[in-house]
């Protein structure tokens, strides 16, 4: 058994025309496989849409551990040992100190050690 997965008339030459036929069994392994990347997939961006939704509060703004734990990651302490911290609007989070500068704005987290 299987079906037909291409015709190619040539209507000048008729005796030219193709029929493709495959197998059914290799069709639904395809299929099968395709079905299984795409679910892997969705699991993938599922779990990154939950964890990026549990750093956010139902008002938009950001929980502050998500901060803490992105500093703590990115062993930023050194900004904001003894420093001074500024939070604003336009210019986001600041923590400025003698060893380096932290901003954490809408485009990222931006690092200096001067």
């Amino acid at each position: 058994m299987g079906y037909i997965s291409q015709v190619t008339l040539d209507l000048d030459k008729p005796w030219e025309d193709q029929i493709e036929v495959k197998n059914y069994k290799t069709k639904f392994e395809d299929l099968f496989s395709n079905i299984l990347a795409s679910m892997n997939e969705m699991k993938k961006s599922s779990y990154a849409i939950r964890a990026a939704t549990a750093a956010f509060f139902p008002g938009g703004s950001i929980k502050p551990w998500a901060i803490e734990g992105t500093i703590y990651k990115a062993d930023l302490d050194y900004a904001f040992n003894n420093g001074k911290l500024t939070i604003d609007e336009k210019n986001g989070i600041w923590g400025v100190s003698e060893s380096g500068v932290v901003a954490i704005r809408g485009g990222g987290i931006f690092t200096s050690t001067e």
